[in-house]
Parts: structure tokens; sequence; C-alpha cells
């Protein structure tokens, strides 16, 4: 019997806030906020089902986490010529390799080290791993799925979760995550930390910008939501279209909901060309860290304007305000990001499958769907869930 005692919950509605609150630090991890759950019910629909789930010493609550259920591409992951490969199956198997799958965590990478589970110092992870695998495994029967993924670490948290490991688990590769730690109050002064030539590339890109004549604006609020029109959500489409590794297709009412759920710490970007919208970033921030999540960008208009430049560094000014220690910048872009001065964290997750064949199927293909990744890598190509990539090379 576990020293622990286990709550789970479905909908924020029912969620014991204070409770919650006590393990939790929304001012960290904003993903792990209330407001911020709250926001994917209502933006997700009604398809989209979470859970989150308590442990309790006695009366004190000691480890938190979250969970949700989604349709994932099994081959996200997996080098180019087995995607090509995938691909051509599924033109007479349309569902080759996509799962129901249940996440310990939400339905979007966000890059956080501790990924959507939160404990107090002295928990004892082997336990918390225990319960945790055993809610989830409740959960995915009670869902239909037959995934189970626990995501997305750092490796000293995947360090702390390896019980997971002797429950049947295996240790997965994610993206590279890129993180800049703020070492200047000012976009300005930022900018004047650079190198030279770093200097001079970025003043040819807002040049572009400055030649093109487009519309900048910043909105938050209901402001924010009603500018998000369905033309925006298409150039979000495109982005996503021409990703690589798909996680989550994000419907338009998720971006409204995120800029009424968070009017204050929702910050929306917006470029359009004579009324016509060309680009946008969005980002949500808790008190001490800006998280840059989604843009969209008109493709066609990219060469004449550097849209994806400007439109990063405009959503990164944003992020430079007092209080923030540091911007999550998000995966992709390796290169281009390295030279913004980010520091680059690999992420990993857990993957389990119920069931003894599909459990030994998948041990002999993860090594093929799920390769190491490197850190530092030139370019991984864009990924549909952090800000996208581009292929110049703005350097230092």
């Amino acid at each position: 019997m576990s020293k622990y005692r286990e709550v789970t919950v479905e909908g924020v509605a029912a969620l014991a806030r204070e409770d919650w609150e006590r393990v939790c630090d929304p001012d960290r991890n904003v993903f792990m906020d209330p407001r911020f759950l709250a926001v994917l019910e209502r933006g997700l629909g009604k398809e989209y089902r979470q859970w989150m789930t308590l442990l309790y010493d006695g009366e004190r609550p000691i480890a938190a986490a979250c969970f949700s259920r989604m349709i994932v591409d099994g081959a996200m992951f997996a080098p180019a010529g087995v995607r090509r490969g995938i691909e051509r199956i599924r033109k007479v198997w349309p569902s080759f390799l996509k799962f129901k799958l249940l996440v310990g965590g939400l339905p979007i990478s966000t890059g956080q080290p501790e990924g959507q589970i939160a404990t107090a110092p002295e928990a004892e992870m082997a336990e918390v791993a225990r319960l945790l695998d055993a809610t989830a495994v409740r959960l995915a029967k009670e869902s239909g799925a037959k995934f189970i993924t626990i995501k997305e670490f750092a490796p000293e948290m995947m360090e702390r979760l390896k019980g997971l490991s002797a429950l049947g688990y295996q240790q997965c590769s994610s993206v590279v995550t890129h993180t800049l730690e703020l070492e200047q109050g000012t976009f300005e002064e930022y900018y004047e930390a650079r190198s030279k030539r770093t200097r001079a590339n970025m003043r040819k890109v807002f040049a572009k910008l400055e030649a093109s004549g487009l519309e900048v604006v910043a909105l938050q609020g209901e402001e924010a939501a009603a500018r998000f029109t369905p033309e925006m959500h298409r150039l979000y489409e495109a982005v996503f279209d021409r990703s690589e590794a798909k996680f989550e297709y994000m419907p338009a009412e998720f971006f409204q909901e995120l800029a009424r759920g968070f009017p204050r710490d929702a910050y929306f970007t917006y470029l359009s060309q004579e009324g016509k919208p060309v680009a946008f970033c969005c980002a949500v921030a808790s008190a001490r860290q800006h998280n840059m999540l989604y843009c969209g960008i008109d493709y066609a208009l990219n060469p004449e304007a550097d849209l994806y430049f400007n439109t990063l560094y405009k959503g990164l000014a944003q992020g430079f305000r007092e209080g923030v220690e540091r911007i999550k910048v998000g995966a992709a872009a390796d290169e281009f990001k390295k030279r913004l001065g980010c520091t680059q964290t690999p992420l990993g997750f857990y993957v389990k499958v119920i069931g003894r064949v599909p459990g030994f199927c998948f041990r002999l293909a993860a090594p093929f769907l799920f390769p190491p990744t490197g850190v530092g890598n030139a370019d991984s190509g864009d990924q549909a869930g952090a800000p996208q990539g581009g292929t110049d090379g703005n350097g230092d």
C-alpha cells in the first residue's frame, strides 16, 4: 500500500485549486496554471479530455501532474527516410502508425524541463512514478488509448523519473529546446550586446521590414482575440503544413481563448499589409518566464520582408520586461536560435504500450522511430509547436 493518496479529477472545474497551487508554481511554469488548463478545455473543443492528479502525503499535497488524450503520428520523430516509407504505406492505410495516446502532460510541446509534473522537494520519486503509472494505465484503458507517454523532460527530470523504466516504459529522445537567459533589461540593450556582425545582419532584417511598409501591432486581451481571424489562422496552418514534426494542430479557438484567458500575460504580435494579415506570433508569460508559442507566416511574402526573422524579433522584444529572467524561444531552427544567444536543452520522454505483443513490437521499432536527438545540429527543420524555422544565418 502506498504512503501517498492519489486524487484524480477530470476538468479544471473539479480541481482543488488551492492544493494544486501549493505544489505547482505558476510563476515559474505557466502551463501548470489552472488558467492555462482552462484555455485548453475551452479552445480545443468537446473531444478534448484532460485530467489533473494530486498525490497527498496525509493531507499535504506532495505532487501534481496533468494528463490528456490525443491522436498522434507515431512517425513524427522518425528520420526522413523512415517517414517517406511510412507515407507510402499511408496511401493505402491512412491510419498506419497513428495512435490514440494518453499523455502524461499537455497536448502541446512546452519546452519546460520538468514537463507537466510538479513535486515537493521531499517527494519520493520512485513512489511518485509508480502512482503516476497506475493512474496513466487506468485513464488509458478508460479512454481507449493503447499508448502512454509521459513527457517532455530535461535530462535531470528524466533521471528523477527513471523508476518508470522498471514499469515498462521506453526512454525516447524528443526535440531540443532553446532558452535565452536575459542579461539585459531591454531589447535595445540586447541588440547592443550582440556582435558587430550580428547587429549588421539584424539591421538588414529590420530594413526589409521598414521598406515593406507592413503594419506591426502588439495586442492583448479581447483586442488580440478579435484580431485572430480565419485569415490569421491560415497563416498558422501554412507553418503547420510545412512542418516536419507535427506535434499538435491548434484550432483558431485556442488562440482566441489564450488571449481572453490571459488578458495581461498573453502577447500577440500581428503584421499586416494594407489590412491583409501576413504574419503573427504569440506568447504566454509567467512572472519570471516568457514563453514563445506559435507563429504564422505568409511564405509568399517572406523573402521580400524577412517575415520569419522580423516576426521572431518582434515577439522576442516583448519578453524583455521587469522581473522576467528568461525567454523560452522554442524548438527548431537550431543554428539561428543559438546565434540569438540561446542555450540548448535536449528533451526526452517515456513511452509505454499497453499489451504484451504491442509492447514487444514497439520496443523493436523504437530505435528507428525515436533516434537520439543531438544538441547543436545545424538545423533541425520546422516544428509545429514553437516559433518556426528560417534558414538565414544571422550569426555571431
